[in-house]
């Protein structure tokens, strides 16, 4: 992938755009255009798609993918994708859906009183079948801010995914639960079941539709189990960076296989469990200017211990520090793997034990590099406001300190 200015190679997209918004800022204003947006116009002369069902409606730039969203917003293109899918089935294998068995359970599933439509912030509808399935997509809308043609349920897509059932000496066919076509991306959601008699009948299949997914070259796939929505993150993230131009034809898919101890399989990306509950930010701004004034990391939601980083150093205090006291308050929430939560946090407090006078954002920052993380603070404190690791819980007001 070459910069459209410098004609400098990169291999993949995510450095590419690093690159663009360092050496290029100036060449991007004036373009009036994002560094993705560049990348995509310079290939393609638009900044526009069209819709994945053929109904030739434009579809809008998606700045979450730094691509044109791949399905418009109109509901009865899902509609017709899935009709085109049941067709396609019919003329290959004479109907409508190879797993006839699982159609059918499926049409069960959705009878059941956990099932439903779960209803986006825009008004589009996606189906569930289970409460887990209804909290992806909650956390699909509420917290990654995804439009609902952004998601297709198993009904809507209708990709299956044959496997080999070692066990029974025949082959299986599956449908994933969720497709999400501007990652073309398959996503498996499941509970950590315990019972004796699934994991006797059933849970042995997994490991080959696990198995079958890693095989394949057409999606990015992944499993998420108990809702370990970090390595999900993460996910999306990697697609969207390591994608490569079109124009070379070389498809890398990602699978990950997130387990009941959140490890990551084929990537290699290490989930350990923590010494830490979990890393929370509390990001201070200045009343007037609304820009960044102070940092603090919290081990855990509780927010007991704090190392606050600020232009005077950092240091370890906690919320009845006066720094707190003006301007707002913001709370995010780390949402990537626990292992590099824990290197953050021992960075972090390995500085704070050395009576550090430096620049504490500066250091933050450093820290923050060292281990590849992004975040968008406000429009000085940033990475790339599109790819942040954190996740917006809560704004706390003022407690006091200025004249109302």
């Amino acid at each position: 992938m070459h910069c459209p200015y410098c004609n400098k190679y990169f291999a993949t997209k995510k450095p590419t755009v690093d690159h663009m918004n360092k050496v290029h800022a100036k060449e991007l204003e004036r373009d009036e255009m994002d560094a993705y947006q560049k990348l995509f116009y310079n290939e393609h002369g638009r900044l526009y798609s069209y819709c994945l069902c053929g109904c030739g409606k434009k579809t809008e730039w998606n700045y979450k993918t730094g691509k044109p969203y791949k399905i418009s917003t109109d509901p009865e293109c899902k509609k017709r994708i899935a009709q085109q899918a049941d067709a396609r089935n019919i003329r290959v294998y004479g109907k409508p859906k190879l797993l006839d068995d699982m159609a059918r359970q499926k049409t069960m599933l959705k009878n059941r009183h956990i099932s439903g439509k779960y209803k986006f912030s825009d008004g589009g509808e996606v189906d569930y079948v289970a409460k887990l399935e209804q909290n992806f997509l909650w956390f699909l809308d509420t917290m990654l801010e995804f439009t609902s043609n952004m998601v297709l349920s198993a009904d809507q897509h209708n990709i299956e995914i044959e496997y080999f059932d070692e066990k029974e000496q025949k082959t299986r066919t599956y449908i994933p639960d969720f497709y999400l076509p501007d990652y073309n991306a398959l996503v498996e959601i499941k509970s950590s079941n315990t019972n004796p008699a699934y994991i006797k009948e059933t849970a042995y299949k997994e490991k080959y539709k696990e198995d079958a997914m890693r095989k394949q070259s057409k999606y990015n796939y992944i499993k998420i189990i108990d809702a370990k929505y970090g390595p999900f993150i993460e996910f999306l993230a990697k697609i969207v960076g390591d994608d490569k131009a079109s124009k070379t034809k070389v498809i890398k898919t990602k699978t990950y296989i997130v387990t009941e101890a959140a490890s990551v399989a084929e990537d290699d990306i290490p989930m350990y469990e923590t010494v830490f509950p979990g890393m929370h930010v509390a990001v201070a701004k200045d009343p007037i200017l609304h820009r960044v004034t102070a940092i603090a990391i919290s081990e855990s939601s509780m927010m007991g211990k704090l190392y606050v980083t600020d232009e005077h150093g950092l240091r370890e205090t906690t919320f009845d520090d006066p720094i707190f006291d003006d301007g707002e308050i913001e709370i995010y929430r780390y949402a990537k793997s626990k292992a590099s939560s824990n290197k953050v946090l021992r960075s972090i407090i390995d500085v704070s034990e050395t009576n550090c006078n430096e620049n504490g954002l500066a250091l933050l920052e450093q820290i923050f590099s060292d281990y590849n993380i992004n975040y968008h603070f406000d429009e000085t404190f940033t990475t790339d406001n599109r790819m942040s690791d954190f996740i917006k819980l809560d704004t706390w007001e003022a407690r006091g300190g200025i004249d109302a």
